[in-house]
C-alpha cells in the first residue's frame, strides 16, 4: 500500500509563486493574517512616508518639533502613528526625533522604509496608520 500526502499550493494571483511563500518572504503582505496575500483580497494598508509626521509633504525640522510636541506638550498625535515612528522600533518616544534629526543633520544614513517615497510599513507592530493624505490616491 502506498501512502502519499497531497499538498495544496495556493497561488491566488497566478504568478507561479505559492501564496504562503510570497508572504513569508515579504514579497506580499497579509495584514489580516489569513494566509492569503492582501493583493488578492483588495486589502490595502495605508501608505505613508516615514518621518513625515505632520503630513505637510516636506521632511524638515518641523516634523521633529511636531513629534516632540506630541511626546511632551500633549499635542494631537499624527493621524499616521507609523510616520512618527522614525526609527521603526514600534514605539513613539524620544528616539524618534533624535533619529530624524540625525538623518537630517548628521548624515546618519537613510531612515527605515518607507522613507523618501510612499509605501507600507514592513514592520508588524502596535502602531498603526489611520490615514496619511499625502499618499492617498492612485
Amino acid at each position: 500500500m502506498e501512502i502519499w500526502e497531497a499538498t495544496w499550493h495556493l497561488d491566488c494571483n497566478t504568478n507561479g509563486v505559492d501564496d504562503l511563500e510570497e508572504i513569508e518572504s515579504g514579497e506580499a503582505t497579509d495584514w489580516n493574517e489569513d494566509g492569503i496575500p492582501d493583493g488578492c483580497q483588495g486589502v490595502n494598508p495605508p501608505r505613508f512616508k516615514r518621518g513625515e509626521a505632520n503630513g505637510d509633504v516636506v521632511l524638515n525640522t518641523v516634523d521633529a518639533i511636531f513629534i516632540l510636541g506630541c511626546l511632551f506638550a500633549r499635542t494631537a498625535p499624527p493621524s499616521c502613528l507609523d510616520a512618527g515612528d522614525v526609527n521603526d522600533d514600534g514605539r513613539a518616544d524620544i528616539a524618534d526625533p533624535i533619529a530624524f534629526l540625525s538623518n537630517l543633520f548628521a548624515s546618519a544614513g537613510p531612515l527605515p522604509a518607507p522613507f523618501g517615497s510612499c509605501g507600507m510599513d514592513p514592520t508588524d507592530d502596535e502602531l498603526d496608520c489611520g490615514s496619511f493624505p499625502p499618499c492617498e490616491g492612485p
